[in-house]
């Protein structure tokens, strides 16, 4: 009777708190898994519920407590295992499982690990098709290079979007695996004692056209070992990234030579030689997989019109192959040239193709550069709206070139704006000038009007180091 009410005890893959617990035991992971539930309850106004009590009308008799809420705010088994003083604590792997108020999973806390082994991740990557709600997962310390590469392995199959990292140092400084696959939206990763050789991992993982500079849009790398060196990083990659726009870099060791290259590619900027030529292959190839496209929509519109008018016969007449008919439509075509097709299956070949395809984006497209001086420039960075460079070595003369980029980004009016919002308190500035008093007024008109409350007492906090 015992073996039979284990088999029935047995958890679903789809209930995460008792599954993972349970799957590691069976599995011999060398860890006690303690999972904690927590449901996140929606705001209920006051005044709404006075109303709906007295509403007109009978009221309604009130429901029975949901016993799915009441066991879902319970502490689960598992955690009593923390009571036990016989294990030691680098022994127990503290998660806490975050539910909506429908009681759906979204995001996965590990607490203060000495060390998560990499097969409970491997688990979970192989339950996260079960959680499609599942949109974020924080880890605060105990990882290693190995749980790494199976968060990133698992990352393409689920619809996780926020990874939070902080205060997890890695040996090995992986974090750039995370941006190998689209869908990851913010990364944290602060206090992680990220140096500049580090950060240009990540940020050639952030540049244009990789993968990940076309997702993540709020990178968090405040309280690390950055220098002037990983700024200038920051600005390469800046260059051409037009996704990114939120960026913190708090409290680390960036002076006024490197905010002058993060300020540089907010504002006009020279196109380098090898920048032009990336341009212009990236152009090449867009137009060669235009015209192939178009091509082939063409012969697939002639064959299809062929077919309509053939119909009648089809049932009469036995049934031609389809090879041999795109052999005898297609090949007298394949020698003529584009300018000599039909005009009609031209014309929608191009509007079907166009549809699909869009227009030629780049960085570096058209309506974002200028000739000057006989020289491509560009217009500069206008995609980055929150800048944090708060507790850094800056000075008067950073300020100054602020005040230039913010004024240009002003005058030239455009979609997106650039920054609206900046953050440099902390740093050796006055606590009054003219360039602080220009910044305010700028960003302050930039924002909406039930914002500029806030936004205007925050701005007075910036001053000088005492």
């Amino acid at each position: 009777m015992g073996e039979q009410r284990n088999s029935y005890d047995k958890p679903l893959p789809n209930d995460f708190d008792r599954f993972l617990p349970w799957a590691c035991t069976q599995l011999g992971v060398e860890a006690i898994v303690v999972v904690t539930r927590t449901v996140l309850v929606e705001y209920v106004s006051v005044v709404a519920s006075e109303r709906e009590r007295k509403g007109k009308g009978k009221s309604k008799a009130p429901k029975p407590p949901s016993t799915e809420a009441t066991e879902s705010i319970d502490v689960p088994s598992s955690t009593l295992i923390s009571m036990n003083s016989d294990l030691k604590d680098e022994t127990i792997i503290r998660i806490e499982s975050v539910y909506d108020s429908s009681y759906n999973l979204v995001h996965i806390r590990f607490h203060n690990n000495k060390t998560i082994p990499s097969s409970i991740l491997k688990i979970i990557g192989l339950i996260i098709k079960f959680y499609p709600t599942l949109t974020m997962i924080s880890i605060n310390s105990g990882l290693q290079m190995q749980a790494m590469y199976q968060i990133s392995k698992f990352l393409p199959l689920s619809k996780i979007t926020d990874i939070c990292m902080d205060y997890t140092y890695l040996r090995e400084a992986n974090y750039h695996v995370l941006l190998d696959h689209k869908g990851l939206k913010t990364l944290s990763i602060s206090k992680c004692k990220i140096t500049d050789t580090v950060l240009k991992t990540i940020c050639n993982k952030l540049m244009y056209p990789n993968t990940a500079c076309k997702t993540l849009f709020a990178l968090n790398i405040s309280t690390n070992i950055i220098t002037d060196v990983g700024a200038k990083y920051l600005a390469d990659m800046l260059r051409t990234n037009r996704n990114l726009s939120y960026l913190n870099v708090a409290d680390n060791g960036i002076t006024d030579e490197g905010a002058e290259h993060l300020f540089d590619c907010l504002s006009e900027f020279p196109l380098k030689p090898n920048e032009l030529l990336a341009k212009r292959t990236r152009h090449m190839a867009y137009l060669k997989e235009k015209s192939e496209m178009i091509i082939k929509t063409v012969q697939e519109l002639k064959i299809n019109d062929y077919e309509k008018k053939m119909g009648r016969r089809k049932s009469v007449k036995p049934m031609v192959s389809l090879k041999k008919k795109e052999k005898e439509m297609v090949a007298p075509e394949a020698q003529r040239s584009l300018s000599h097709m039909d005009t009609m299956f031209l014309e929608k070949a191009e509007a079907l193709v166009e549809n699909i395809l869009g227009h030629f984006h780049d960085p570096y497209s058209p309506e974002d550069t200028f000739f000057k001086d006989g020289q491509v420039y560009c217009y500069g960075n206008n995609t980055l709206s929150y800048l944090n460079v708060a507790y850094n070595n800056l000075t008067y003369s950073s300020l100054k070139k602020l005040c230039d980029v913010i004024v240009t980004q002003k005058y030239l009016a455009r979609k997106p704006r650039g920054l609206v919002n900046v953050v440099i308190e902390g740093n050796f500035l006055p606590e009054r000038c003219e360039e602080l008093k220009q910044i305010d007024e700028i960003l302050e008109a930039a924002l909406p009007s039930y914002r500029k409350g806030s936004t205007a007492s925050s701005m007075r906090k910036r001053g000088s180091v005492k």
